[in-house]
């Protein structure tokens, strides 16, 4: 814990995007990929904007949302998507970075 992070929560955080997006893959079925990709775009550009990492880029996404917490699911489920992407990638641009 050299960073002050306990591991037990990031990986009960990490259990709950997952579960996240196991519902929401569940909700959309077909139409998955699909319906993510408008949100991995918001996600994307949000980073950028506020030059964050990705889950503070779907937080702070979340927090301005209005009506139904279906919209804040949507964008974690987003979330992790886009950050399996973009660990596939860095895995194929660097197989060392995953040692």
């Amino acid at each position: 814990m050299s960073n002050g992070v306990d591991p037990e929560k990031i990986t009960h955080v990490a259990s709950q995007l997952y579960e996240i997006r196991r519902l929401t893959r569940s909700l959309m079925g077909d139409k998955y990929a699909e319906k993510m990709k408008p949100y991995q775009d918001l996600i994307q550009k949000t980073e950028q904007d506020l030059k964050c990492d990705t889950l503070i880029a779907a937080t702070k996404l979340g927090q301005l949302v209005k009506g139904d917490g279906f919209e804040v699911i949507f964008i974690m489920a987003a979330a992790v998507e886009r950050i399996e992407a973009l660990d596939a990638e860095k895995r194929r641009s660097d197989p060392s970075a995953c040692l």
